[in-house]
């Protein structure tokens, strides 16, 4: 059991509130705090940088949620109470007060690219006031688990809303505009072109022996959209292209998943979790990603029992599932704190 008696306290994110790699974050972070919530627990959200409030909640709906640092330092009984901080800000764990922390990371590439493993850090990790740490997939606590040896390291998958998250094994195929989506390209940081490879090698090759479904070709990339709009392209599209080779559980995908959306990626964890093994590609198997891309856009019939088992598959990525594995991480910790 958790013990109410103590508060949460999750660090937002530092840094330039409108850089789009802090935003899932961000998102899961007021998740979080905000299922606890329902449960008794007493949490709060640290707006280190002012504002985070405002990109999914409303002060309206969110009571006493949101707290600046200066309340935060204010309030916490540093023998009691637990602090979340995000991965990447582990070198500066010494800057937030408290005997008890819990690192939350949304993706253990960046968490560790950020920080290199180094005598330093292994001191670092080593820190006793860190009681776990919680990541999202299980390729990423496998990462963790390499340099992490005596605290707990917990999945919480990620998860789509309710709303979307249906099954339906009836899609309507003829419904399927012939739409590719693809994440904003500064979200790739390191491979960009990757994508405009594919998405040029893709017209080409539909050009060449499809034309009547050239003129009907478009490509959409998801950016200065709402959620509500991107989950309407989401239900017309016909295809995604995923070339992160840096991930957490990206929300994007399986948010797409539960339209029938046949999603492309490279074959490394954590989008081998999940997508389709029809659907995965080596890094730099490029052509044959797009001749993929090209099978899908022209024959549809032949990938009906793909595009229902994507839907299918985003159904184990459900509200219920995520709020289970959140209590049952926070019983872990609450163990590892009592041990101590």
């Amino acid at each position: 059991m958790i013990n109410l008696n103590r508060k949460i306290y999750f660090v937002g994110a530092i840094g330039n509130p409108y850089s789009s790699a802090l935003l899932g974050g961000q998102k899961v972070t007021i998740e979080h705090a905000q299922i606890l919530r329902k449960y008794g627990v007493k949490t709060y959200v640290v707006t280190m940088m002012g504002r985070l409030e405002t990109f999914f909640v409303s002060k309206k709906n969110a009571d006493d949620l949101f707290i600046s640092e200066k309340q935060f330092r204010q309030m916490i009984n540093v023998e009691t109470d637990v602090v979340v901080i995000p991965g990447r800000y582990l070198p500066t764990i010494d800057n937030f007060p408290g005997n008890n922390k819990v690192l939350f990371s949304q993706g253990a590439y960046i968490t560790i690219g950020a920080f290199p493993v180094t005598p330093q850090a292994i001191e670092i990790w080593n820190n006793p006031s860190l009681k776990g740490v919680f990541c999202v997939s299980d390729g990423n606590a496998e990462i963790f688990k390499e340099i992490v040896k005596d605290i707990p390291v917990i999945v919480i998958p990620n998860h789509v809303e309710n709303d979307y998250c249906t099954a339906n094994n009836d899609f309507d195929f003829s419904q399927k505009s012939k739409s590719i989506v693809f994440p904003a390209l500064e979200r790739f940081e390191k491979n960009p072109l990757d994508t405009k490879v594919v998405l040029n090698l893709i017209a080409s090759k539909i050009q060449s022996i499809a034309s009547d479904i050239y003129k009907k070709l478009k490509f959409i990339e998801l950016k200065g959209f709402s959620h509500k709009q991107i989950h309407e392209i989401f239900e017309e599209a016909s295809l995604m292209l995923f070339l992160g080779n840096n991930e957490g559980m990206p929300l994007t995908v399986l948010e797409s998943m539960c339209h029938g959306v046949i999603t492309l990626g490279f074959n490394r964890a954590p989008l081998s979790e999940f997508l389709h093994s029809k659907c995965l590609f080596e890094i730099g198997q490029l052509n044959d990603m797009a001749n993929t891309a090209a099978s899908v856009l022209i024959d549809e019939e032949r990938w009906s029992d793909v595009r229902r088992w994507v839907n299918l598959k985003s159904q184990e990525y459900d509200q219920n599932r995520h709020s289970q594995a959140l209590l049952t991480a926070w019983e872990i910790i609450e163990d590892k704190i009592n041990k101590h």
